[in-house]
């Protein structure tokens, strides 16, 4: 196992393509020239990057270094930004950009791209030395001996008559304990939260996409008013050196046609009206990036394994962010109709019960063959908190009613269902010392009561706990 103590070197992890194919963006923000370093600061990969006076100006300011900070150097016309590429704790290269001349204007720009491929290089170095590795492994385990493994093949055949006459005294004991394995089958469910995100990751990157798109384009958008603009202003300074006097002399003409010439960019590039849609982009930019946060935001909260002692938590709040991660499945099925009442703080696990939530609303949705509805009420009715889930989807037949919530049990189609999801949601809510009721017509649809106490069992300990 010699080979998993091994360093691996930044060209070793990172090929020279990857660097490449990077160079294009970095070049239309403003970069002209890319170099890497090694740690012992010799000149490893470059593009357009041979004066030896920078070289030797960044190789010296390299080794300066006390941290693995970026920088820039400034020279006379332009700036040099380096930034340290770290593995393991220690910096494996440096990536060292120059800008084009006179274009200082573009440093914060490139110095963002830099730290932005940072970190890119750090996860790409991570996750390629994990595959290097587990090639290492996979040959190791080939090359084993056959006379090894035939060896072990004949202890097997020995034991197997050993173990048929024990699996036979086994299947008693079997048949006892699946009992006992279908009541703490929801123990075992851990996995089947991640199981639903990831059959959502299609809907939730569709989420995600539409506001990207719109505010890539909003950036073409000002990137080709930005010229038009820059064009006017290259215009308005022609009119500077005329500002001196009132009149010049000789030179009313020549002004005339300045003013003639900027009226006519004004009128071509529509200047009202790009004054007014920067704004307009920029707000819709902005509620883009908001609607992705929004979204990250919820799923990973959603994903979040909790904590292992209850807390308070808003229930109307949990069921608005179970919604915003089924958005995209939900919005082309059925419409949903909300009426939440004024509920008090719950002490409960909140994940799980956002996982009970997913499980019903992702079931109605299924259940839902064109166009639907999916309504969703909550009331504090003495002490306790109802929420109220119904469809217009085509309903359980009456006699699956009572069965629906028996582990394993599913009328899906093979590879759509495991049968655990109801189970789950009986389990959770019977861990909150709820109850869950179903009452549904075959063709009309399903209604699901979960009725939750406010002292259940959890409240107190939540309080041993010191949470709630």
């Amino acid at each position: 196992m010699e080979n998993f103590d091994r360093e691996f070197s930044f060209e070793q992890l990172v090929p020279e393509a990857i660097i490449k194919s990077v160079i294009p963006f970095l070049k239309k923000m403003g970069a002209d020239g890319i170099a890497i370093y090694s740690p012992d600061f010799s000149l490893g990969f470059t593009d357009n990057f041979a004066l030896p006076s920078h070289i030797d100006i960044i190789r010296n300011t390299l080794k300066t270094l006390s941290n693995n900070q970026a920088g820039k150097i400034e020279i006379s016309v332009s700036d040099i930004l380096y930034f340290p590429i770290v593995h393991e704790g220690e910096p494996v290269a440096y990536f060292v950009i120059r800008l084009k001349k006179n274009c200082r204007d573009h440093t914060d720009i490139l110095m963002n791209a830099g730290f932005l491929l940072m970190k890119f290089f750090h996860h790409f170095m991570e996750m390629n030395q994990k595959m290097m590795m587990a090639a290492d492994l996979h040959t190791i385990v080939v090359e084993d001996s056959f006379t090894e493994l035939k060896e072990k093949n004949q202890k097997l055949e020995k034991s197997e008559k050993k173990y048929r006459d024990l699996a036979k005294s086994l299947e008693a004991e079997v048949e006892k304990k699946t009992k006992e394995i279908k009541y703490k089958q929801a123990q075992l469910l851990h996995q089947d939260k991640m199981a639903s995100i990831g059959q959502l990751a299609a809907g939730v990157a569709h989420e995600i996409n539409n506001p990207i798109g719109f505010i890539n384009s909003n950036l073409e958008t000002l990137k080709r008013y930005h010229e038009d603009l820059k064009s006017l202003i290259l215009e308005y300074r022609k009119l500077i050196p005329f500002a001196s006097g009132d009149k010049i002399p000789g030179k009313s003409e020549e002004i005339k046609n300045l003013i003639d010439n900027i009226r006519q960019i004004e009128n071509m590039i529509e200047i009202d009206f790009i004054s007014e849609d920067i704004v307009a982009l920029l707000h819709e930019s902005q509620d883009g990036i908001d609607r992705i946060r929004k979204i990250v935001t919820t799923l990973k909260d959603f994903a979040h394994p909790g904590k292992d002692f209850p807390e308070f938590a808003d229930i109307n709040q949990n069921i608005e962010s179970t919604l915003n991660i089924l958005h995209n499945e939900i919005k082309h099925k059925a419409d949903v109709i909300k009426d939440y009442g004024k509920l008090p703080d719950l002490c409960c696990y909140p994940r799980q019960l956002n996982q009970v939530f997913m499980n019903i609303l992702v079931n109605a949705v299924q259940a839902i063959e064109t166009h639907g509805t999916i309504s969703i009420t909550t009331r504090h009715k003495d002490t306790n908190i109802l929420i109220l889930f119904s469809d217009t989807g085509s309903g359980i037949p009456k006699k699956n009613l009572r069965k629906i919530f028996d582990p394993f049990f599913t009328t899906k189609e093979v590879g759509k269902g495991t049968g655990l999801g109801l189970n789950l949601v009986y389990g959770i809510i019977k861990n909150h010392g709820g109850r869950t009721d179903v009452a549904s017509v075959a063709g009309k649809g399903t209604q699901f009561v979960i009725t939750l106490p406010l002292n259940s069992p959890l409240h107190k300990k939540g309080q041993n706990d010191g949470d709630c």
